[in-house]
């Protein structure tokens, strides 16, 4: 397995900050011409519209996989910047051994930040701040030598998942040894007007002395629906992908104790939306990819399963916002052999302080896609896990 905390540096590039005008955010997007009417009231038929396949992520096969041109909000012939919302965490280590891990998850209506494309130039500008979870993400892939894929010759830097159907963007910080990766599923297959989209950041100064920074994270960006065309009736079914980035580690304080590392969580997701009775359900069903180091709690190509709800609430959150009620590894939740996440809230009596969140918004004419945040913590004392991450749906029925 790779080891990320001993990366090297392929690619000497240069990188550069940027902005991007006219943010795109739910209340913006009204249906395209010839696109077709789609039904406005009741969340059943799209009519014309085509939301996507609502595919879900899955592991690369080593290479470049599919070239296919994207069919879909990306192909605008104008320069847009679009909200990225999202969750993201940052792990640091200090020469004495000090370590130091936060995270957070971000809203509809409080997004992680702004990615923006110019398609005359094909430039992205990606703009990511939170405090919380202590990252500060400001570049721009303008470099033809950022592209890059996992052929063998010009692979990404170490712990950067190799997922189907993803393209990859890489740049050089202030040092060589400051390296972020972006990365987004090309959109127009899985779902038509949002998309999947991470970041993997390694900072290993050369300097032993120096604090090591490693950032990762996950959202989604597109065009957001006008409120006015969110059905208020009826119900609907969406199917696609999720990716997010977690670090468990109950072996801290034992007399085994393995040092904490990143990994990789990648699979479906299932929402159904009942716009009547303003409420939802969302089910994750995926795979722990370890794509560092062996020496886990949670082995590679393990399952994990979540399912929660809440919410729809289009002024108050601008999408839908809920929580989780289960999450395990290994086995399905309830079956022999999972391992359970115990993320209740600080109650009387118990020592459990966790919590969960999701979060997310509709996009395209008559909400045919879904997309949004989570994030899972742990609560029980030594159970250290927290999982950030972000989910799409292509609407099915």
């Amino acid at each position: 397995m790779r080891k990320f905390l001993g990366f090297v540096p392929l690619l000497a590039l240069a990188a550069c900050g940027g902005g991007g005008t006219g943010i795109h955010t739910a209340g913006g997007v009204a249906a395209p011409g010839g696109i077709g009417g789609g039904d406005t009231g009741s969340g059943g038929t799209t009519g014309t519209v085509n939301p996507g396949t609502g595919a879900g992520v899955t592991m690369g096969n080593g290479g470049s996989g599919s070239t296919d041109t994207a069919t879909s909000f990306l192909n605008s012939n104008t320069a847009k910047t679009y909200n990225a919302i999202g969750a993201a965490s940052s792990f640091s280590r200090s020469s004495g051994g000090g370590t130091l891990y936060q995270g957070d998850a971000s809203t509809a209506t409080t997004p992680l930040g702004t990615i923006a494309y110019d398609p005359r130039d094909g430039i992205f500008t990606i703009q990511l701040s939170d405090t919380k979870a202590g990252i500060s993400v400001d570049v721009r892939t303008q470099d033809p030598g950022h592209r890059i894929d996992f052929d063998p010759a010009r692979a990404p830097q170490e712990g950067v998942p190799n997922l189907n159907g993803f393209n990859y963007l890489e740049m050089i910080g202030s040092a060589v040894t400051d390296v972020t990766t972006f990365f987004y599923q090309r959109p127009g297959a899985a779902t038509t007007y949002v998309t999947l989209a991470g970041y993997v950041r390694n900072s290993v100064p050369a300097d032993p002395t120096a604090t090591q920074t490693f950032e990762r994270g996950a959202m989604v960006f597109g065009e957001q629906t006008s409120v006015l065309q969110v059905p208020t009736k009826g119900s609907a079914s969406y199917t696609g992908g999720f990716i997010g980035a977690m670090i468990n580690n109950p072996s801290y304080d034992t007399a085994n104790s393995l040092p904490s590392t990143y990994q990789w969580v990648y699979g479906s997701s299932k929402i159904d939306v009942d716009f009547g009775k303003q409420s939802f359900a969302l089910s994750l069903n995926g795979t722990v990819d370890n794509s560092a180091t062996a020496a886990v709690t949670i082995p590679n190509g393990s399952s994990f399963t979540a399912a929660g709800g809440g919410t729809v609430s289009l002024v108050g959150a601008g999408g839908f916002t809920g929580s989780f009620t289960s999450a395990c590894f290994v086995a399905a939740c309830g079956s022999a052999g999972a391992v359970p996440i115990d993320f209740a809230s600080v109650s009387p009596g118990s020592s459990t302080a966790g919590a969960s969140s999701i979060d997310g918004a509709f996009y395209g004419p008559d909400a045919v896609n879904v997309g949004g945040s989570f994030r899972i913590v742990g609560g029980v004392p030594d159970q250290r896990v927290d999982l950030n991450g972000a989910f799409t749906g292509a609407k099915t029925k």
